[in-house]
């Protein structure tokens, strides 16, 4: 064997090296960025409830009552005709609908006033 051989051999089969770390990192990105949509929906799911459990609970103590919530993340609230609506911007999944007993006026994020004005439930 001579060594011209030997080194293109060599070569050879850094290039494939290379090759194989080249798959295994694109693969490992792709992993990364599905875990971290997970992680985003997770959150969007879990503050969706929290503000359900909360607006329900002020919605049922009657006028007067008030409640104080933060919400993860990127996430914002805002009412609707027949709830209210969590959304995250930097999400695929978007928004999550939740249908409420008292009707919910305005909006926020971040640290979240739930207060009840005559059965009308008001957020900010």
């Amino acid at each position: 064997m001579s060594r011209g051989q030997v080194s293109i051999e060599y070569l050879f089969l850094a290039l494939i090296m290379l090759a194989a770390l080249t798959f295994s990192i694109a693969a490992l990105s792709g992993i990364r960025n599905y875990a971290e949509e997970q992680k985003k929906q997770i959150e969007l799911e879990s503050n969706a409830e929290k503000l359900f459990i909360e607006i329900e609970a002020v919605c049922a103590l009657g006028s007067g009552n008030s409640r104080g919530i933060e919400i993860s993340g990127e996430n914002s609230v805002s009412g609707t005709e027949s709830g209210f609506m969590v959304s995250n911007p930097g999400s695929e999944t978007k928004t999550i609908h939740k249908n409420t007993t008292c009707r919910i006026e305005g909006s926020g994020n971040k640290k979240i006033k739930i207060e009840n004005y005559g059965g009308k439930i008001k957020i900010g």
